[in-house]
């Protein structure tokens, strides 16, 4: 009895986003949210308009319609959710039974520990569990292993991200992947998730989990990766890329303000500033270096050009009018 009171206060509203693309993979999202030991109360489906319903259905599904976008669609007020969690999900997961129950667990436990958590995020694109030709290819993007257990990802100056090469169950985190996510409903207010959805206009946002999960790190709220939830990313690629020129300047584009606003403008003072200012070319210079050469081996430079051009598209952006007038992305306040 002990155990189901404390489990009712994580009670919790199932939020999707959706283009209502994402066929199977969507029904398999429904049934095993449904089939939960721990089952929302609710769940609330965010369909970007203009787009049909999924002819998909579990039976409890309740359809609101929004703006387009990937930010704007897991950004609104939510006045729909009356409980005080809220799990996020993509359209494409699918959840082992017990899923919600260990993350309530390892919410649970932090808490024993003194060091209480307000949102867990499953682990869904597993780096440390890659081939070495993946890590290595990884390392060349400036995606980099490491053997610190302090953090499951950790946020460099440069903007790029380090990763537990081999992790614990559950670990604290700067940042993590935005498929899924458990939080409660009062610390996502204070995320004032609205203002990133600047980045929406790229129309490929690279980086837009990490405004989100980076911003609980920096506002106290102590996030966790929880690498045994049983939660898949079952990728459903809903999006086609139509022009794969256009998506690599877009989300280069998307990495430089995410950089600037996340990391670079939070900066205390101007000698961090600088260092973080040089972490991040240096970092370029170093895929630039690793385009070159496979650019030069394939006779095509076009994957060179066109993320020089989405760097030089994002810093133009941040001197914008439209971009000064985004309130900042954190003062310092908890």
């Amino acid at each position: 009895m002990g155990d189901s009171v404390l489990y009712n206060d994580f009670s919790y509203t199932a939020v999707i986003r959706t283009l209502g693309k994402a066929g199977e993979k969507y029904q398999t999202l429904l049934d095993t949210l449904c089939a939960q030991s721990l089952p929302p109360q609710k769940i609330l489906v965010f369909i970007a308009e203009g787009y049909d319903l999924p002819k998909e259905t579990c039976g409890r599904e309740e359809y609101v319609v929004c703006e387009k976008g990937m930010i704007h669609q897991r950004s609104m007020d939510f006045n729909q959710v009356e409980t005080p969690w809220i799990l996020f999900c993509d359209d494409d997961l699918s959840f082992e039974k017990d899923s919600v129950e260990r993350l309530v667990k390892a919410l649970l436990k932090s808490a024993e520990n003194g060091m209480e958590s307000s949102v867990i995020s499953p682990n869904t694109f597993s780096n440390h569990l890659a081939s070495k030709k993946t890590k290595l290819k990884n390392i060349l993007s400036m995606v980099l292993p490491t053997a610190s257990k302090k953090y499951a990802f950790r946020l460099r100056k440069s903007g790029f991200y380090t990763y537990c090469n081999h992790p614990e169950s559950v670990m604290p985190t700067q940042t993590f992947a935005g498929p899924c996510c458990f939080i409660k409903k009062s610390s996502y207010q204070k995320l004032n998730f609205q203002n990133e959805r600047f980045l929406d206009s790229f129309h490929y946002p690279l980086g837009e989990d990490t405004l989100f999960s980076y911003k609980c790190f920096l506002l106290g709220f102590n996030p966790l990766v929880h690498y045994e939830s049983g939660i898949i990313h079952l990728d459903a690629s809903s999006g086609h890329v139509q022009n794969p020129g256009q998506m690599i300047q877009m989300q280069n584009a998307s990495r430089y303000c995410v950089w600037y606003r996340a990391v670079y403008q939070v900066q205390k003072n101007s000698w961090n500033r600088f260092i973080a200012k040089l972490c991040f070319h240096a970092a370029c210079s170093q895929i630039c270096t690793y385009l070159l050469f496979t650019g030069f081996l394939k006779r095509n430079l076009t994957n060179f050009v066109n993320f020089k051009k989405g760097i030089k598209m994002g810093k133009n952006y941040t001197k914008t009018e439209e971009y000064k007038k985004i309130p900042m992305f954190w003062g310092g306040e908890k």
